[in-house]
């Protein structure tokens, strides 16, 4: 998750750079940028994604087989955007 954080604050950071030197900068370069670190988040949003699905997979089967699932809540995923 502090990998999405980080690749949010460097967006905001290289959009508002972009906004000072527009002008003066390859503004297709600076696109390609962006993109790439959005997409990085992206992905990693993803793969958090499929972690939390897989958590809950291995929840409920736990609970289907009548064990306590207090391991699997300390292991607990939450996203805050």
């Amino acid at each position: 998750m502090q990998r999405i954080s980080l690749c949010k604050e460097i967006i905001d950071v290289i959009l508002e750079y972009i906004s000072s030197k527009a002008d003066v900068i390859h503004l297709p370069t600076a696109e390609d940028i962006v993109t790439t670190i959005h997409t990085m988040e992206q992905n990693l949003d993803t793969e958090l994604l499929h972690l939390q699905l897989e958590m809950c997979v291995l929840e409920r089967a736990r609970r289907k087989k009548g064990k306590s699932t207090e391991g699997i809540r300390g292991l607990e995923v939450t996203y805050k955007p």
